[in-house]
């Protein structure tokens, strides 16, 4: 009878409360002039296996509808609490990807749930003051104080130290930082060395649904919770909070 996670919609818009609050707070201990929010892909799931599909309290399509509806709502109301510039950034995942006709992964790569999701969201909050939305596809690389930021999901080959060097020469940008999710874990791995001598980093975030049936197949366990970190002009990344959703700190709901 024991509970490793308990996660649903109730949940999930429970956590993501949570998670607004840390955010405020962040912001007013780091004393950041602006905010940006990635969202790193895998928004909704049942597109990998059909036996997923029993388990989704609504079908892909609702899951997709009731997903973006909610972070549109959730984007406003932290935008508003922000008081400062803020800009969301919308990955595709893998679990959000359609794969019809017993397809494999990639065959039908722009057949994913996560364009939707971000289509919706620059429609849906279209001139909200102090708001950008970008639709990212599957990467988004972005200048933050002049230190160069390469936000994926994380799967296949876009993580790591290939991510920064590939798409830093594909682009010719340099890459300090890759932002990926995928892991369901939090982690910051050094993965190479920039000329001033700084270090190139792979920050992993974590899930906000944290351990799943799958997860503890694989024997693999990391909690529920989220991730910011600032980034100062001339120095780079500096503080880094780390969050632990207190639903899943123990007792109801552990992951």
């Amino acid at each position: 009878g024991e509970i490793l996670n308990r996660y649903d919609p109730g949940v999930f818009e429970r956590r993501m409360d949570e998670l607004m609050g840390y955010i405020v707070g962040d912001l007013e201990k780091s004393g950041a002039d602006r905010l940006v929010i990635p969202m790193l892909g895998d928004g909704i799931d049942g597109m990998l296996r059909v036996s997923q599909l029993t388990q989704l309290q609504y079908g892909i399509v609702d899951s997709c509808i009731r997903y973006s509806e909610f972070m549109a709502q959730w984007i406003a109301a932290v935008t508003e609490l922000a008081c400062v510039p803020v800009t969301v950034i919308n990955v595709c995942g893998n679990h959000d990807e359609i794969r019809p006709l017993n397809s494999k992964r990639g065959d039908f790569a722009k057949e994913n749930m996560g364009r939707i999701t971000g289509w919706y969201l620059s429609a849906r909050l279209r001139g909200q003051q102090g708001l950008e939305i970008v639709e990212a596809g599957d990467k988004h690389f972005r200048e933050i104080e002049d230190f160069g930021v390469l936000f994926v999901h994380g799967d296949a080959e876009t993580k790591g130290a290939p991510a920064a060097r590939d798409y830093g020469l594909l682009y010719n940008r340099r890459i300090d930082y890759v932002v990926r999710g995928h892991l369901h874990k939090y982690g910051i791995e050094t993965i190479g060395t920039s000329r001033s001598g700084a270090p190139v980093e792979e920050i992993c975030c974590p899930s906000i649904c944290g351990i799943d049936d799958y997860a503890v197949s694989l024997k693999k366990s990391a909690p529920a919770g989220a991730v910011s970190f600032l980034i100062e002009p001339g120095v780079g990344k500096t503080v880094t909070y780390q969050h632990i959703f207190s639903e899943a700190a123990g007792g109801e709901a552990v992951g």
